[in-house]
């Protein structure tokens, strides 16, 4: 299946939830990825010890996610 996730938030919960889901999507065997609009191209910002969206972002791209921008 192919996996597209939007992310229009540099909410630190809600990066982290959506490149959590992603990485899920990826050991699922699934396409997955995840498209950056928005403040979306900020999550780094955000990123904190509780919800490390970049720790998940790196996850995912060493997993093989795509991760595209706008």
């Amino acid at each position: 299946m192919k996996i597209a996730v939007v992310l229009s938030t540099s909410d630190a919960e809600t990066a982290w939830n959506a490149f959590r889901f992603a990485n899920f999507a990826l050991s699922s065997g699934d396409d997955a990825t995840v498209f950056l609009i928005n403040s979306g191209v900020d999550y780094e910002t955000e990123s904190g010890e509780k919800f490390n969206s970049a720790a998940e972002a790196e996850k995912f791209i060493g997993g093989g996610g795509k991760i595209k921008a706008c």
